[in-house]
């Protein structure tokens, strides 16, 4: 079966699952392949649950006409992405940086929904299986699609803009993650940079900050539309921060000379929380969205998943910011962090995941940085500490299983504590101790 035919059958059943513990009635079941599970072995319990049709790529599998046999069942969910997006009319605006593009991403489409029909990834589906169902999602009636897009390799954002065809993009800034995958921040830029690319064969736009120096000098010889935000001549909006603590208060300037100042009182924490509400006001004022409407949406949002919430327990008020973490995330969560007034602070850091041979010389970095700043009361929890030379009074555990069973002995109280490290640390098991 090609493309055009899947396609078809699409169209009349336009739902794709590739998870069976999901519903999956009247829906195209595709059977990926992970490092741990073969979804061929799933497809016959897809039918059971109502699956219209299975994608499959081993033939033992087969049962009935309704199991589509296939060489590559990634490849052909992608195929059919791209072909469907060929089909729509909806203009993309494809989100990708080291740091804040789901933040980003939620206020750029709650800010575009005071106007158009939106649709955006859901969660943080940003990866080579994320895009293509997120593409898959988007309807007709769509005017607008914001699109997330991530990476850990050079070449799979070219790969995703193929899938994505973006008119518009976004970089939110370039930093050090993912480094076992890129090599070197070098690498990091390089592969954030093909989105502009993407963008400048095809005469699209960019939404960029003019302050920072990387993102400008991969500008330079951009052959599209760039719009800029932040402290420069011709920037679409600007900001000036009002207060960041317990949330991020700015005021937001659009225009010049000397523009419409408006405050915005955010549900955010971090100053770092600048540059993605000052890239979504942009987004918003460019799409013709009124300066009111994009306070109210950005008022409105409350951060989700375990990024930059500010949660309240019996004993102690923390921020929790444990859905990732890379070096140059954890140093920008510290330099907030210390601006807080409260006298008992408190750090629990996990260690960060995907930094491979740099692993060992980024995690030293943090300790050293956290001496230099002065915190006294420090809680190491990953594997990725070991070894490393701390202070006596630190503390240091294997996983949050350790942590769980000082905590419980010798609770935390009264204190202000941030809570951030990769999510695969699982630091949020931590919360109910706190």
């Amino acid at each position: 079966m090609n493309t055009r035919e899947l396609y078809e059958l699409y169209c009349h059943f336009p739902s794709v699952t590739t998870d069976t513990r999901k519903p999956v009635r009247g829906s195209i079941f595709f059977a990926l392949h992970g490092q741990k599970y073969d979804g061929n072995k799933f497809a016959a319990d897809a039918l059971e649950k109502g699956a219209a049709y299975t994608v499959v790529d081993d033939p033992s599998v087969i049962t009935d006409k309704r199991c589509i046999l296939v060489n590559n069942t990634l490849t052909t969910l992608q195929d059919l992405a791209t072909y469907h997006r060929s089909k729509l009319r909806s203009g993309i605006i494809a989100v990708t940086g080291s740091n804040g593009k789901t933040t980003t991403k939620e206020m750029i489409s709650r800010i575009l929904s005071q106007k158009y029909q939106v649709f955006s990834t859901p969660g943080n589906l940003n990866n080579h299986i994320g895009v293509p169902l997120t593409i898959l999602g988007i309807r007709q009636e769509h005017q607008i699609a914001v699109v997330e897009i991530g990476a850990n390799h050079i070449g799979e954002i070219s790969m995703l803009c193929r899938i994505t065809q973006p008119a518009y993009g976004l970089v939110t800034n370039i930093g050090r993650a993912h480094l076992e995958g890129f090599g070197s921040v070098t690498g990091v830029r390089k592969a954030k940079g093909e989105l502009y690319e993407y963008l400048a064969e095809t005469h699209g736009c960019t939404f960029a900050n003019c302050e920072d120096s990387i993102l400008m000098n991969m500008l330079k010889n951009f052959r599209g539309t760039i719009i800029h935000y932040g402290h420069c001549t011709d920037a679409l909006c600007t900001a000036e921060i009002l207060e960041t603590h317990p949330y991020l208060a700015l005021m937001l300037i659009f225009g010049k000379d000397p523009g419409i100042q408006l405050p915005v009182r955010t549900h955010l924490v971090g100053h770092y929380n600048l540059e993605n509400i000052l890239a979504a006001a942009t987004i918003g004022h460019y799409f013709n969205i009124g300066p009111e409407k994009i306070i109210q949406a950005i008022e409105g949002y409350f951060p989700e998943l375990l990024r930059s919430q500010m949660e309240k327990t019996k004993y102690n008020k923390i921020i929790v910011d444990a859905y990732n973490a890379n070096p140059t995330s954890m140093e920008a969560a510290l330099m907030n962090f210390i601006q807080y007034p409260d006298k008992h602070k408190v750090l629990i850091l996990g260690e960060m995941k995907e930094l491979g041979d740099s692993s060992r010389k980024e995690h030293t970095n943090l300790t050293r940085l956290i001496q230099k700043m002065g915190f006294r009361h420090i809680f190491l929890v990953g594997e990725a500490y070991e070894g490393i030379d701390i202070p006596g009074e630190w503390q240091c555990f294997r996983n949050v299983e350790e942590m769980t069973g000082k905590l419980k002995k010798e609770p935390i109280k009264h204190a202000t504590i941030l809570l951030k490290g990769s999510r695969a640390v699982e630091l949020e098991k931590l919360i109910p101790c706190l």
